[in-house]
């Protein structure tokens, strides 16, 4: 290498350790840096400020020329992550505002570093705790029917730049719903947050979970939990019928608790426990008919002979039940009176008719019974019979009339009258027969004494 290149590096050592020599701290206020933080909810101002130490610089000239160099750097971080920062000289400053609805729970950490031009730093630092936790109530609704809707408050804490919070309803941990919220102080109800009131005729009896959370919009949640009650226990009355016959109907009263959505119940019939029908019913209070629910009236004529049980089962919408049972009578036998001899128009006295009145029960539909005639205990004929009230004849089973010679004290002609259901009566006319007057001697009907 050449003894002049040697030289002139030798030199440029030389000036640059004199350079050095002439930098001189010039300021009295050393690199200083300050943060503050302001509030623990909604809007929350960061502060950070800076001062930087000015330096003097000289050059190795003669004379010297000198210059103040007091620049530097400001950075402000939160939890370790940058959030802005500046530059200045002299001095700096950065600010902004930050909305504690969105912080997360906890404490935070702020930081301020100051940086000037010789690379000397300065740090302050500064911590506020965020606790956005919301307050919730329910007012206890109770035993509810029909339509019912649930209340309650709520409380959030500030939120700067959006809402504050949400509010979720479960019921018996079923999803209902969510509404977001303005304000810190809420009045919140069921229906503006699901669009409805709720219905207690569709619930299942007994009590029902209400459940409502409150989200803060930084994702920490309080929830209240409260019940109502469910009794749609239906009542059912039945009119005693008594005793009954023909075409008869049974009333009774029904009532239902309210449903605000549709029916409010049905009413099921029965008749010695076989199903009859069933019909809907609209309404909290209701008069029921057996004709209504079946399309039709009950033809006493049909049923056996006694008592029969009417059940009617009255079906809330939500499934529970109460049933009623009351006896309607049957007693269908009829009446047959003391069957009589009668003497008819004829030119001889040896002809006469044995005459009987029976009364049936009334049927609705078809015949109401049937009478058969017994001459000595062997059947002779039987006639069906539509209608109450009937004269019987031995002539109208036989077409002819009794020969009065051919009778004795041994004698027996019976009318037995069934009615449809099977009850049955029966009388006895016992002979001899009495001996009739001609057609010119007395009345016709009259018999003479022997």
């Amino acid at each position: 290498m050449s003894t002049h290149l040697i030289r002139s590096r030798w030199f440029v050592s030389l000036l640059f350790f004199f350079s050095l020599i002439f930098i001189a701290a010039t300021s009295s206020l050393a690199t200083t840096a300050t943060i503050s933080v302001n509030g623990t909810e909604g809007a929350v101002p960061v502060n950070g400020s800076a001062s930087f130490t000015g330096y003097k610089h000289c050059d190795n000239a003669t004379p010297q020329n000198c210059w103040i160099v007091d620049t530097g750097s400001l950075r402000v971080y939160r939890d370790g992550g940058y959030l802005g920062g500046s530059s200045g000289h002299g001095s700096a400053s950065w600010s902004t505002t930050l909305d504690g609805g969105v912080m997360s729970q906890g404490s935070h950490t702020f930081k301020a570093v100051a940086t000037d031009s010789e690379g000397v730093t300065s740090t302050s630092t500064t911590a506020i705790t965020i606790d956005n936790t919301p307050e919730v109530t329910i007012d206890s609704p109770g035993q509810v029917e029909g339509a019912f809707d649930i209340t309650g408050t709520a409380t959030f804490k500030d939120s700067s730049t959006s809402y504050e919070g949400k509010i979720y309803v479960y019921i018996d941990n079923n999803y209902r719903g969510a509404r977001i919220y303005y304000g810190t102080s809420v009045n919140w109800k069921y229906s503006e947050i699901t669009g409805h009131m709720l219905d207690a005729g569709t619930f299942s009896q007994g009590d029902h979970a209400i459940t409502v959370v409150a989200h803060a919009r930084n994702g920490v949640t309080k929830s209240s939990t409260s019940t109502f009650t469910i009794d749609n226990t239906p009542e059912v009355t039945i009119d005693s019928p008594g005793q009954v016959e023909g075409a008869f109907d049974i009333t009774g009263i029904a009532t239902f608790k309210d449903s605000s959505t549709s029916y409010e119940g049905k009413i099921y019939v029965y008749i010695d426990n076989n199903y009859r029908g069933a019909r809907i019913y609209y309404g909290t209070s209701v008069n029921w008919k057996y004709s209504e629910i079946t399309g039709h009236m009950l033809d006493a004529g049909t049923f056996s002979q006694g008592d029969h049980a009417i059940t009617v089962v009255a079906h809330a919408r939500n499934g529970v039940t109460k049933s009623s049972t009351s006896n309607f009578t049957i007693d269908n036998t009829p009446e047959v009176t003391d069957p009589a001899q009668t003497c008819i128009e004829s030119d001889t006295s040896d002809l006469c008719d044995i005459t009987a009145s029976v009364t049936f029960k009334e049927r609705a539909t078809g015949y109401e019974g049937t009478v058969r005639l017994y001459v000595n205990g062997s059947y002779r004929g039987s006639r069906t019979f539509e209608g109450k009230k009937h004269t019987v004849s031995y002539r109208q089973f036989t077409s002819s009339y009794l020969s009065v010679s051919s009778t004795s004290e041994n004698t027996k002609i019976q009318f037995r009258a069934t009615a449809y259901n099977g009850a049955s009566a029966s009388k006895t006319w016992s002979g001899p027969a009495k001996p009739c007057t001609n057609k010119n001697q007395g009345p016709p009907d009259s018999c003479q004494d022997s």
